[in-house]
């Protein structure tokens, strides 16, 4: 890509469009680590934006790794917690490469005339990259779509783990501390 060219004449529309649901349902995840934490060390909110802070998804993925096993009380739930972690951890790998990468077009280099053909829409990109040392691959509209929608996936299966190992005792905890019973609902007389 030219210095000042714009990523949208190398990608087309359907790749933007994924690729924004990439960056959309990652911080969807990233938000949800924040209230399982928060939930699994039964924090309050001031206490949870103290310890977590601005903390990216990787990192929010490796302290529910260190503190969620030791939340639960079996090894079966801990063997269900460590695949979401593991499941996680690849996505975001994977969504790391695909946000913070370099895109280009046709493999990892092209030459300066297929870069200005591109630029000045002679030439469609065939296909697109992400130039992440650790992680170099292509990838088409639909492998962004379905990164897309593993991302969203993992954020629904941590929901449903974690509102029946923490949320339930968190929200329990709040409401016997502020005089509601814990069944009902309903304050208490």
């Amino acid at each position: 890509m030219l210095p000042n060219s714009k990523i949208t004449h190398l990608l087309t529309q359907e790749q933007l469009a994924a690729l924004g649901e990439v960056a959309a349902n990652s911080a969807e995840l990233e938000w949800m680590l924040g209230f399982v934490l928060m939930w699994c060390l039964r924090l309050n909110g001031t206490q949870t934006r103290a310890i977590i802070g601005d903390a990216m998804l990787h990192r929010r993925i490796t302290l529910l790794e260190v503190v969620g096993d030791e939340n639960l009380p079996d090894q079966a739930l801990k063997g269900e917690l460590k695949k979401l972690i593991e499941s996680m951890k690849d996505l975001s790998s994977n969504r790391n490469t695909v946000i913070h990468g370099t895109w280009g077009a046709k493999g990892a280099h092209i030459s300066f005339e297929d870069s200005l053909d591109m630029e000045f829409g002679n030439k469609p990109p065939e296909s697109i990259f992400a130039d992440n040392p650790k992680n170099a691959r292509k990838y088409s509209a639909e492998e962004l779509r379905q990164l897309a929608d593993d991302l969203d996936g993992v954020r629904n299966d941590l929901w449903n783990f974690s509102k029946e190992q923490w949320w339930r005792k968190w929200t329990d905890e709040i409401f016997v501390k502020h005089g509601f019973n814990a069944v009902t609902g309903l304050r208490k007389e």
